[in-house]
């Protein structure tokens, strides 16, 4: 096609009048068809069955109704994260695209079909006083390793800009400064001129009159924002979430990030083509080498600014994978090249916003890219496909049906199933009515005694099994923590011997990562393999058992063991530690040492970094893993039994889930009047 009639070189094309591109998640539509078969099967039980049946049922049902998996866009500042968000939501403002990275918050947009049980709105929650306080005195995280490695001068550096932040927030916020603190203001309606409120810096705050309307008014001491909108676009609810970029100097807002990767589906990790992965992008590799490569998406953004990028794109592509594979990053994640530019260009039906380079460049790149689906598409519709927003939607719908969809969608299934199969058990009641009641030759006390022992069982084996494994990972971790530090003296005293101590010694804690995620990896492998045994042994028993019990040992009872919960991504070998900083603090933290000094001072710097690790490993991801897994069999058991033998004692069930450090859904809030501030 030759787009040249449509789009002039120079940059001043005539309006085109064409539709909107489709959804880039039209994909979804599947998946919202195989949700609704689901929904449809598990509503089917409450009328035909027992109340127990019902009520697991609905069980199934809500989960299924409450599925919405997360996508979390992570990448340095001016990469174009928010663009591209705001062209994947299909609305080009939503979000702000001039946030300062000092004051950029973690922004999650959920999305969904429109339906009258779900509410719009926003929703924004503030650091708490605890939160702000840590900033202050000890300059968060950064002034804790300063702390750590004996570097005073940089800790007054840091607390000295933390004063000025403070007093420029109290100036703003006035006598509500403290009040505000760990609040949480929620509207009934949405506007990107109320998000610039909470999450955009602005430069102008003098003034009394409708100093609340401002832009960034409350951006300073802004921890998160939720916002609610829905659109037919999206047949599966979805939730968006943008974090700020990753040179944020104090380490502000590291620990929000990492919470978002800890419970999110897929990660995209967004690069400018300009300056794909250079050494400040190192800290995104930190961030996602933890998560399997499936659950990664890498967008090289803004390929429009190439002057040649039919040749440019593939040496940016062999310098992501192999920087990739030198810092042990994902392994075969799926790189995307395009621009968030285009994609609203091609939104907005016109291209008078695009300059006489980009229009250039975009009529190369379209020029060796256009195939026979595009060969007869309008301009509107080639330049939707060269921004590359369609391939980013398509790659994440993919992830998410083979993934977090494919999970749940199983469970959904196998629950459906056992329940068909225990189904059995009950009989109708004389009325007609369909709620029948467990025959009383199965619900025994001999049924519910061998049932208790079977519990009994199962978790002992289960809990002798994870203590191996946990064992064994607290061996492979502190073996882990010697090699490195071996490694890191080893490779600090042959630096002594070659050269003056003028010159620093920096050691690259990338190793120490890949040995604490392989001794991680090893233990959900053993702890998952130990989990699925006695799952399968528990649904094998249950079965035998009430066969026995109903007299239909002949025909057998057949449960299917449920799927073990996965595991959560190590997020938090991502987090920086000293290492990692190779900044002027960290110079005069070696020149002050006499050479006789460095070993015994490294020694104990570098065990005190790597225990921090272990420990936020053990607390986050080991404990958490194992406590689910030691819970699965008793709650898999309790759920097939539930009306057939009698329920444990509410002392001894298991202790319900924890709920989110999250915003709550507009629709289970009281309505307000709209743009009303409402605290918490």
């Amino acid at each position: 096609m030759n787009m040249t009639s449509h789009i002039e070189p120079d940059g001043g094309p005539a309006p085109l009048a064409q539709t909107m591109p489709p959804s880039p998640f039209q994909g979804l539509d599947g998946l919202a068809a195989e949700f609704h078969r689901l929904r449809e099967s598990v509503g089917d039980f409450p009328e035909a069955g027992h109340g127990a049946m019902a009520a697991r049922a609905k069980r199934v049902f809500k989960k299924l109704e409450e599925f919405e998996p997360k996508v979390t866009f992570i990448g340095q500042v001016k990469a174009g994260k928010t663009t591209l968000l705001n062209a994947l939501i299909g609305q080009g403002d939503v979000l702000p695209t001039d946030i300062n990275p000092w004051t950029s918050v973690v922004t999650s947009v959920h999305l969904g079909p429109k339906r009258a049980d779900r509410g719009q709105g926003c929703t924004f929650r503030f650091f708490s006083n605890d939160e702000w306080e840590n900033l202050v005195r000890h300059g968060g995280r950064l002034g804790e390793m300063a702390n750590r490695a004996g570097a005073s001068s940089e800790i007054e550096k840091v607390r000295s800009q933390l004063d000025q932040m403070r007093e420029k927030s109290r100036c703003r916020l006035g006598d509500r400064f403290e009040l505000l603190l760990g609040q949480t203001h929620r509207y009934d309606t949405f506007s990107p001129e109320l998000v610039r409120r909470y999450v955009c810096l602005g430069d102008d705050f003098a003034g009394a009159e409708g100093e609340g309307e401002k832009q960034g008014h409350f951006a300073d001491i802004t921890k998160a924002a939720d916002i609610w909108l829905n659109d037919d676009a999206f047949a599966v609810p979805l939730c968006l979430q943008d974090t700020p970029g990753i040179n944020d100097t104090f380490l502000v807002r590291e620990q929000i990030t990492l919470n978002g990767l800890r419970g999110s589906n897929v990660c995209v990790v967004v690069l400018s083509a300009q300056q794909a992965l250079s050494t400040v992008d190192l800290g995104l590799i930190r961030l996602v080498s933890s998560v399997q490569a499936r659950g990664i998406v890498i967008f090289v953004n803004r390929i429009d600014e190439l002057a040649d990028p039919t040749n440019d794109v593939p040496k940016i592509r062999k310098g992501i994978v192999d920087t990739l594979a030198r810092f042990g990053g994902p392994q075969d994640a799926e790189i995307i090249f395009g621009s968030a530019n285009w994609a609203l260009s091609a939104m907005a039906e016109n291209f008078n916003n695009l300059s006489e380079a980009s229009t250039k460049t975009l009529l190369d790149w379209a020029s060796a890219h256009i195939d026979d689906d595009l060969v007869a598409a309008t301009p509107q519709q080639v330049v939707w496909s060269m921004s590359g927003v369609p391939q980013l939607g398509a790659a994440l719908t993919r992830r998410i049906e083979e993934g977090a969809a494919r999970q749940l969608l199983e469970r959904a299934e196998t629950s459906l199933k056992n329940m068909n199969a225990t189904g059995t058990l009950f009989r109708a009641d004389d009325t007609g009515s369909g709620a029948g009641a467990v025959s009383s030759a199965v619900a025994t006390p001999e049924l519910a005694a061998e049932v208790a022992q079977l519990k009994a069982r199962c978790a002992e084996t289960l809990d002798a099994d994870l203590a191996k494994a946990t064992e064994a990972f607290d061996r492979r971790v502190e073996s882990s923590v010697r090699t490195f530090v071996s490694r890191a003296l080893t490779d600090m005293a042959e630096h002594i011997q070659a050269n003056s101590s003028d010159k620093v010694w920096s050691y690259d804690p990338a190793g120490l990562r890949i040995l604490l995620r392989g001794s991680y990896q090893s233990f959900v492998s053993t702890a998952g393999r130990a989990a699925e045994r006695q799952m399968a042994e528990a649904a094998d028993a249950l079965s035998q058992l009430l066969a026995q019990a109903s007299g239909q040992e002949g025909q057998s009872i057949e449960l299917l063991p449920e799927p073990i919960p996965p595991a959560p991504a190590a997020v938090e070998l991502g987090s920086v530690i000293a290492l990692d900083l190779k900044g002027s603090w960290w110079t005069r933290f070696w020149r002050k040492r006499n050479p006789e000094a460095y070993a015994e001072d490294f020694a104990s710097l570098l065990e005190e970094e790597a225990r921090g690790l272990v420990a936020q490993l053990r607390s986050e991801c080991v404990a958490p893993y194992t406590d689910a897994l030691r819970r699965k069999p008793s709650e898999f058991l309790a759920d097939q039994l539930h009306g057939v033998v009698p329920t444990e004692p509410a002392s001894v069930a298991a202790a319900p889930a924890a709920q989110p450090d999250g915003p709550v859904h507009p629709r289970r809030v009281r309505r307000r009047p709209m743009l009303r501030e409402h605290h918490t």
